[in-house]
């Protein structure tokens, strides 16, 4: 029974990446995405390499877990297909390690601009005010003339 609580979890963290993936796919159709294209395409290719991973996982621990009195070409096949996905783990990985690289990077340039924008606006408000001392200490000058 264990084995089915595990397929559950496979079958969960699937639907969960699978919804995932069609918002980003969204996000990247609208233009919406902080992303580069490049970095959501890559994304997408993760998210599917996932989705096969937990797919296989799911499928083969829930319909073909073998039963200790199966024939061994049962408990072969079932092997088969753990051992393949498996192996997709290790690519799996490196794509996400490379995509919270990525994304940490994408954050940092966003911010980086942000603050360059906040800071031309603070600029831009001190020389208004700058102006407006100036123009007031004139006007305060020319009133005393007359």
């Amino acid at each position: 029974m264990p084995h089915l609580f595990f397929g559950g979890i496979c079958v969960f963290g699937l639907i969960a990446i699978f919804i995932a993936a069609l918002s980003e796919f969204q996000r990247l159709g609208s233009g919406d995405s902080v992303l580069s294209r490049r970095q959501s395409r890559w994304r997408l290719i993760s998210a599917g390499l996932w989705i096969l991973i937990l797919g296989s996982f799911a499928y083969a621990t829930i319909f073909m877990w073998p039963e200790a009195n199966s024939p061994r070409a049962e408990k072969l096949q079932f092997s088969k297909v753990i051992a393949g996905a498996t192996m997709l783990l290790l690519p799996a990985v490196i794509l996400l390690v490379l995509d919270v690289r990525f994304t940490m990077l994408a954050q940092k340039l966003s911010r980086r601009k942000f603050e360059a924008g906040l800071e031309e606006i603070a600029q831009q408000e001190i020389n208004k005010v700058k102006n407006s001392k100036r123009d007031g200490a004139n006007a305060v000058e020319n009133s005393e003339e007359i």
